[in-house]
């Protein structure tokens, strides 16, 4: 994933502001081992000493998605999280704990481009991204 000063400096020379709370919540994404939710950012950004309030969360989130800094992803438990877009992965999803882990398999990164022409050819389709996550219980909750 990308530090979070390269973000900065990345939105920095497309002449946008960084406020002492953008670069905070961006440091929130970067420290996280998973993708985070807007009470997760919340959380980390009191952690952080950093008070901002829901709705200005929820726009931040806006302009990250809309300068494709981040995406959203859902996972079946009706609340939508975010992540930095980085290398493409896949995701094991703890059903009990909700503890959502990243994996690169090879073999099945292998696969894919296959897959996803197949799928253009069959259905004249054509294929944007794709998501691929895997429901289960992990180890501590098994």
């Amino acid at each position: 994933m990308h530090p979070a000063s390269n973000l900065v400096d990345q939105l920095r020379l497309q002449g946008f502001r960084i406020t002492k709370k953008r670069k905070a919540l961006l440091e929130v994404f970067q420290e996280s081992p998973q993708p985070v939710s807007a009470l997760d950012i919340d959380e980390g950004l009191v952690k952080k000493g950093v008070n901002v309030n829901k709705t200005s969360i929820y726009r931040e989130l806006e302009f990250l998605l809309n300068e494709k800094i981040i995406k959203q992803i859902q996972f079946n438990e009706g609340k939508k999280r975010y992540e930095l877009i980085g290398d493409h992965h896949h995701h094991l999803v703890c059903e009990k704990c909700q503890i959502v882990e990243e994996i690169k398999i090879k073999p099945l990164e292998d696969i894919m481009p296959a897959i996803e022409k197949k799928l253009q050819e069959l259905k004249d389709f054509t294929l944007v991204d794709h998501s691929l996550e895997f429901f289960g219980v992990c180890g501590k909750c098994a």
